[in-house]
């Protein structure tokens, strides 16, 4: 954030409580700021503490899940994900993020938990299953018919 050109700040809360633009202008110009929680993160006043209690990088963890797999575009893959971590999966259009998550590591891993599911895409294997409690799949699509819908609230992600 702080190498955008400009930040605009909505706030001050959320669902019903934001929506309002609460600062427009530089980075510099909203750090100066005492007003917005976005300010106070920014210039360092206040940070951010895991679960438990721990501050600044992430501790390492040994607890992981990874799977080895080709689907699609999917070429031998193999991939670890850490656990207790918020992990993003990022590229291109069409570079294989929705197959490796949705069709090969939820599918396989609602298999490996004898949950109902579409037969997972091609994968050799899976591992750490034992260590994930639950899966919960967050897509785009609309929750309810308002648009302040939150899938992160709706499935408990931010509690």
């Amino acid at each position: 954030m702080l190498s955008a050109d400009r930040i605009v700040d909505l706030g001050p809360g959320p669902g019903e409580h934001g929506g309002r633009i609460v600062f427009n202008g530089t980075p510099a110009e909203l750090a100066g700021r005492a007003d917005t929680l976005t300010a106070q993160y920014l210039s360092g006043r206040k940070d951010a503490a895991d679960a438990a209690g721990h501050r600044g990088p992430p501790r390492p963890t040994s607890r992981a899940w990874s799977c080895r797999g080709r689907e699609h575009n999917l070429r031998d893959l193999d991939v670890t994900i850490p656990l207790r971590r918020l992990v993003c999966v990022t590229g291109v259009s069409g570079s294989g993020k929705s197959t490796l998550v949705q069709d090969v590591l939820y599918a396989a891993l609602r298999r490996a938990k004898g949950k109902p599911t579409e037969t997972p895409g091609a994968h050799r294997a899976l591992l750490g299953a034992e260590h994930v409690g639950e899966i919960v799949m967050v897509d785009q699509t609309a929750i309810g018919r308002t648009t302040r819908s939150n899938p992160a609230s709706y499935v408990g992600a931010s509690t």
